[in-house]
């Protein structure tokens, strides 16, 4: 308990000098497009593309724009969403939203049979950097079988391991091997949801000293303003009084700003490390660590001077 307590306080004293760098040591960006399609309904292949989406978001290891967020993004840089079918315009636009790869493919009914391929395009080559490809009976055998099949994508297109993918197999499916061993051994890694909670009891932090800084500011100017009224020597002149008490009065105005905004930021600021503190304590127990105010989603996306910040919240 201690160790988190701590590494809540020491996220709060750097949390504004790491915000530099948080988006260079953040898992790359991938986009995913809408799928090319023949003889199957748009409603079906967007219900597929959201399906693969969230599949590669809960590898863990890829910050991911679902088709709501990437459109807005693009619009609001006014480009044309009427072109995105093409493998070209997806690659622009790829680039255009700082992601590091594109993921797309396409989904056919050839006769009665339903085949889909998926690849991984790089941004920066404009290469595929790997793809594959299934075939089923029914569209709800597709369905069931995208999991795997993404697996397998991201398992040997870019040596990501297939075990980090939540997939359920059935006994005509094989899960495939990863290229390699994962290392387990040693200090186990930061969940992504413990990471944006200490992140949260950082930032709580922050806020409720500078709080108790305004607040303790305002009222020192103000005492300090007032001691010297009452300490003036009995030889001050009028316009001398007159100057030491509009000093009383103003310094009591800013007290009582700085108050009201200091005891807001306390407010603010408890309420953010007090819910840190229960994420990380009471939650587990409560049986509510995997499903109150999960964030499920967080991306960052490098604009001009800075870094945009966005994500879905489920409550």
């Amino acid at each position: 308990m201690k160790k988190k307590l701590a590494l809540i306080l020491l996220s709060g004293l750097f949390i504004f000098s790491c915000i530099g760098t948080a988006a260079a040591s953040e898992k790359p960006l991938i986009a995913v497009f809408d799928f090319s399609t023949n003889r199957i309904t748009q409603e079906d292949m967007k219900t597929i593309t959201e399906l693969v989406s969230s599949t590669i978001f809960e590898s863990g290891e890829y910050a991911v724009l679902d088709a709501a967020q990437r459109d807005a993004l693009l619009e609001e840089q006014n480009f044309s969403l009427s072109g995105l079918s093409d493998e070209d315009n997806q690659l622009k636009a790829g680039k255009m939203l700082s992601a590091e790869y594109i993921v797309t493919g396409s989904i056919s009914k050839v006769e009665e049979r339903f085949l889909m391929t998926i690849k991984i395009i790089s941004t920066e080559t404009s290469l595929t950097s790997h793809s594959t490809k299934g075939t089923w009976d029914t569209i709800s055998d597709l369905i069931d079988g995208i999991d795997p099949l993404v697996a397998e994508l991201l398992n040997k297109g870019t040596g990501i391991s297939a075990d980090s993918v939540a997939i359920n197999l059935d006994e005509n499916q094989v899960k495939p091997e990863p290229d390699h061993d994962v290392k387990t051994e040693g200090t186990p890694r930061l969940s992504r949801q413990e990471l944006i909670t200490y992140g949260i009891g950082g930032a709580g932090t922050v806020v409720l000293g500078t709080g108790i800084f305004l607040i303790a500011n305002g009222l020192i100017d103000y005492n300090e303003a007032y001691d010297a009224y009452q300490s003036a020597p009995l030889s001050t002149t009028a316009d001398e009084w007159d100057q030491l008490w509009s000093d009383v009065e103003s310094t009591s105005d800013v007290k009582k700003l700085k108050g009201t905004i200091g005891l807001t930021a306390v407010g603010a600021g408890a309420g953010m490390l007090g819910y840190a503190v229960w994420r990380l304590f009471f939650a587990a127990e409560a049986g509510e660590a995997d499903t109150a105010s999960d964030i499920n989603q967080l991306f960052f996306l490098p604009v001009q001077n800075g870094i945009a910040v966005g994500g879905h919240i489920a409550w």
